[in-house]
């Protein structure tokens, strides 16, 4: 309802607003002050029958507009009291408006109701826009519609934002109709920017004619960030083909002058080296942040089937945008000229990370670009060292399972006596990568010493040591500072390493597999706190880990100055309770590294380890000397959870703390009956093959052990037993002259 009222009213409604404005000449208690009648207009507005919802919000507009909203106040709120459906709710929009409903939520007189129903229309008029059922309509209408129809159906589209360029390209890649795909074409085009990524996406369709609408509309969006892909499609094995007549054309538009076939590798470089220095494709283009710091990547779907979107996102960090950015161009590089070696090196490195980075996010994407079975080791050893210089963990692992599947050792070897790639892999920054280079050598199994042997006995034995739970070192100037946080952390499930001493901190992160952060108090010295961060960082196995810093009061500035100075580290006021400390490990783990091994993971890498070793011992090859390694061996079986595993290697070191180490498991009356059996055997196994190697005070005190054993379980009794018989099986003679404490019970029986 559309009020006009006489000249005459409006200037007595001015009339009443100045008089109301002047102030009194004597204080009027407010109790005896009377409300103003409505005026005419706002009598009409309240005296309306009112029986669907769009009444009461004509009548609030009204009331709102006259200035009369506290009037309107009990509309408001019977209308906020409705049950309204979200049909109900999105239709109220579209008659209205969003800027009249949203003169609703601004007026304050009406109350907190008004903001909230508001709120409750725009959220049911946006999900009634993306609607997938009213997109698929809205696209066919623009597809097969008139100009009028057109008009309507583009106003939808855009109003869906995202959800209606997605909706469309979808449409555009279903039809098979030359009109109607250039149709669909140009409502793309009228929804720049939001639609341009996904537009650029469709360059990568395995279908011709949607590449060729590609070409055109980013063209005709005056999109800039193509150029580089539009001239390798002009200059490539597609130049021939109506794909490449249109990106020469959008090209001429692009750059106002005629292509030249020789330009292409050139930008393509040149733009590879800008997405490598963070420069992004494109700036501004709103709808299209995942997180603050983030970006969304458009992947095309290349398995597309009938009801799939053409185009998958992701939410990515910038620099993982980088890589993605990368991967596609150095694909398009790679397609110039398939038999370049080192296109093959890039566009392999990249297109392996980026797959990688999209399957993190729940994304099973097939890119451009070649596979890595198609390439020779010797190309797949420069991209492994090219993923290890440019912390490519993906490509990194998925190289190093591709050379391990090979089994050829010749990728190992080297002319110059430096480590190959995939033996400097087992150095690499990120635990994964470390485990992924250790698994491919020990599947090739080389007979003979290679550049970077010396490294596998050491790395087998890192892995072995993890216990699968989460840790983190602790580091503050008091010890009792640094147990109390650790005691929090311990109530968390993470197992802390405390210490008051700067430099045991890279020590103790370094050697524990289970390690996934660093704190470190401010005030920590031997040395000081900056210097032990930079040994932290300076050291590869420690590189990736996340710091926090924690500072003490009026410290924080500073502490978050020395943060700034490094990549993943924090800074936080010490913690002074439980929730405040797991505040901190929260933000910690958020920092880390993607594809970081979960504890499960770390379980599993900590089997496979125990099995090779087992395997060197028993097997060989000799020249990883893993048996002169004991003490290490021995200090792995002491943090595994699954200490089973470790007992056929302590079986085979032979070593007098090895046969030491399987005495005490088979002693350890809180072990699984079937893990002390296992040690009594493997007890026994290193005594036939190595002789017993106890002191006589062992072999004394394990009688002492069995005949204290009278009353504990017949479990108990028969491993004490099978352990005195393997020691009576090769006693030494010299023992003869010693009686032990008390003659042994029979262990028969």
């Amino acid at each position: 309802m559309n009020l006009r009222l006489p000249i005459s009213a409006l200037c007595a409604l001015a009339a009443a607003s100045l008089l109301a404005v002047t102030p009194a000449v004597a204080q009027t208690d407010l109790d005896d002050v009377v409300p103003a009648a409505p005026s005419r207009a706002a009598g009409y507005a309240l005296s309306n029958e009112r029986e669907e919802p769009a009444d009461y919000v004509r009548d609030l507009l009204v009331l709102v507009n006259l200035g009369e909203g506290e009037l309107a106040k009990p509309l408001m709120d019977e209308l906020a009291g409705m049950s309204l459906t979200g049909e109900q709710l999105a239709g109220l929009v579209a008659q209205f408006g969003a800027a009249k409903i949203h003169r609703l939520a601004r007026a304050a007189e009406l109350g907190p109701a008004a903001d909230q129903f508001a709120g409750k229309c725009f959220e049911a008029a946006g999900a009634a826009a993306a609607d997938p059922g009213r997109l698929s309509e809205l696209t066919r209408q623009y597809a097969t519609g008139d100009k009028a129809a057109r008009r309507v159906a583009l106003q939808g589209l855009q109003a869906a934002g995202v959800d209606g360029a997605l909706a469309t390209i979808t449409a555009l890649a279903a039809a098979d109709d030359a009109k109607q795909q250039s149709r669909l074409r140009e409502a793309l085009v009228r929804m720049k920017p939001l639609s341009t990524p996904l537009v650029a996406a469709a360059l990568d369709s395995p279908n011709a004619a949607v590449r060729q609408q590609a070409a055109w509309a980013l063209g005709q969006m005056g999109d800039r960030a193509s150029i580089p892909r539009l001239a390798a499609i002009a200059a490539g094995a597609q130049g021939s083909e109506p794909v490449g007549a249109a990106a020469r054309w959008s090209l001429s538009e692009l750059t106002g002058v005629a292509f030249s076939p020789t330009s292409a590798e050139p930008l393509l470089r040149d733009a590879i080296v800008n997405a490598n220095a963070g420069v992004p494709a494109r700036r501004g283009v709103p709808g299209t942040g995942a997180q603050e710091g983030g970006a969304t990547a458009w992947i095309w779907n290349q398995d597309l089937a009938a009801g799939d979107a053409a185009v998958v996102s992701a939410g990515v960090s910038r620099e993982d945008a980088a890589h993605l950015r990368t991967a596609e161009l150095a694909a398009d590089l790679w397609n110039l000229n398939q038999g370049d070696p080192d296109h093959a090196t890039l566009a392999v490195a990249y297109r392996l990370h980026a797959e990688w980075l999209l399957d993190n996010r729940g994304v099973a994407a097939t890119l451009p670009g070649p596979a890595a079975a198609d390439l020779p080791a010797e190309t797949l050893s420069q991209a492994l060292e090219l993923a290890t210089e440019e912390s490519l963990t993906g490509s990194a692992i998925a190289i190093a399972a591709e050379l391990g599947s090979r089994r050829n050792p010749a990728v190992l070897a080297t002319h110059d006596g430096r480590p190959s790639p995939l033996a400097a892999a087992l150095v690499a920054s990120h635990p994964a990568v470390r485990f992924a280079a250790l698994e491919a050598i020990m599947q090739i199994n080389p007979t003979s010493p290679f550049p970077g042997s010396s490294k596998v006995t050491k790395s087998l034995l890192h892995f072995a040591s993890s216990d699968g739970e989460s840790a983190a070192v602790v580091a503050m100037p008091k010890t009792a500072d640094a147990a109390t946080v650790s005691g929090r952390l311990a109530g968390i499930g993470v197992q802390a390493i405390a210490t008051n001493i700067g430099a045991a901190v890279v020590c103790d992160a370094a050697d524990h597999p289970d390690v996934e952060f660093v704190i470190i108090d401010t005030g920590v010295l031997r040395p000081n706190v900056r210097e032990v961060l930079f040994q932290v960082r300076r050291l590869t196995a420690t590189a990736n880990l996340p710091v926090v810093l924690l500072a003490a009061d009026g410290q924080l500035d500073r502490a978050k100055q020395i943060a700034r100075e490094h990549e993943r580290v924090l800074a936080f006021p010490r913690p002074h309770s439980t929730e405040a400390t797991t505040s901190i490990a929260q933000a910690a783990r958020e920092i880390a590294p993607a594809g970081l091994p979960t504890p499960t993971q770390r379980n599993e890498h900590a089997a496979a380890a125990a099995g090779w070793i087992e395997r060197l011992l028993k097997d060989g090859p000799s020249f990883y000397n893993v048996r002169a390694h004991s003490s290490e061996l021995l200090a792995a079986v002491n943090r595994s959870s699954d200490i089973a595993s470790t007992i056929p290697s302590l079986a085979l070191v032979g070593t007098p703390e090895s046969q030491t180490s399987l005495l005490n498991l088979a002693n350890q009356d809180v072990l699984p009956v079937a893990t002390r059996d296992a040690a009594a055997a493997g007890f026994d196994q290193s005594v036939q093959k190595h002789g017993l190697l106890l002191t006589r005070q062992q072999i004394v005190g394990q009688y002492d052990r069995y005949n204290a054993s009278e009353t504990e379980s017949p479990d108990t009794q028969r491993v004490l037993g099978a352990v005195l018989d393997s020691i009576e099986s090769l006693r030494d003679e010299s023992l003869s002259g010693e009686t032990p404490s008390e003659e042994p019970r029979s262990n028969e029986g």
